[in-house]
């Protein structure tokens, strides 16, 4: 997956929470409303789902001469990916690897793996 700069990390976050394809005016409407920034004008929200759009990770419709846009990756997906990159970049080692390092098991161990899915099953409830 390709790297998203923070501006279109916000793009993907309105995304993320619309329950349908957004058009970019609505997307515009959206970021401004979060207010954690300068307005963007209709042009900046247009180049960022444009570079979105090449890298994959936003899709789109035609409807009534708009394009509505939506996300193609989800938010835990997307999180994941970059997690894992950075600790590969910072470590070289995947999470299993980390955590069995961390627990003190052998990354094939049984009770490392039930320990893992038993914390990965708790942050899911």
């Amino acid at each position: 997956m390709k790297k998203i700069s923070n501006s279109e990390l916000v793009i993907m976050e309105v995304l993320w929470s619309a329950d349908e394809p957004m058009d970019r005016h609505e997307i515009a409407q959206a970021v401004d409303e979060l207010g954690d920034h300068e307005p963007w004008s209709l042009a900046t929200v247009s180049t960022f789902i444009s570079r979105l759009c090449n890298k994959d990770v936003i899709g789109y419709v035609k409807k009534n001469k708009m394009y509505h846009y939506y996300p193609l990756v989800g938010r835990k997906e997307y999180f994941r990916n970059v997690i894992d990159s950075r600790l590969h970049d910072a470590l070289r080692m995947k999470l299993p690897e980390i955590i069995a390092l961390y627990t003190g098991h052998k990354k094939d161990d049984t009770t490392c793996k039930e320990e893992i899915t038993k914390f990965i099953d708790n942050l899911s409830k």
